[in-house]
């Protein structure tokens, strides 16, 4: 499938999801590659491969969750200077996932949940990091 903008796509039980690049446009694929952190989907397998096609163009936002999902996939989006939103302790149900992301300075920006879509909104609509949304 063609990523556009403005596309919300949601990925089905037990495949992972990659990005690529072909003749130009960022495709989504599926797999049932073995799972990643006892997870399939895994964020860490979708992450890499934004990391790899995006580099810092792209942004990464982890929210609630349990576990360490998603962790080492955003901190190969940071090595490609990516841009990392994370949800606050306060407004998680759990902060397993995004506390590590924070702990490890990986978040350019530490919100709550109600204001993530105008940080993410924002950065799409001009590349700029939005703490003050």
């Amino acid at each position: 499938m063609v990523l556009e903008a403005g596309l919300a796509c949601i990925v089905p039980g037990n495949f992972h999801a990659t990005i690529r690049e072909s003749a130009g446009k960022i495709v989504l694929a599926l797999n049932q590659e073995p799972p990643e952190n006892s997870c399939r989907p895994s964020a860490d397998v979708l992450f890499r491969s934004v990391a790899g096609v995006c580099g810092s163009r792209a942004l990464g936002v982890i929210m609630t969750g349990m576990g360490r999902d998603g962790f080492s996939g955003l901190r190969a989006m940071k090595g490609e200077n990516a841009v990392i939103f994370a949800q606050d302790r306060e407004t998680s149900v759990v902060w397993g996932m995004p506390s590590l992301v924070v702990r490890e300075g990986l978040a350019d920006a530490v919100l709550p949940l109600g204001r993530l879509s105008a940080a993410i909104a924002k950065f799409a609509s001009n590349g700029v990091v939005a703490n003050d949304c």
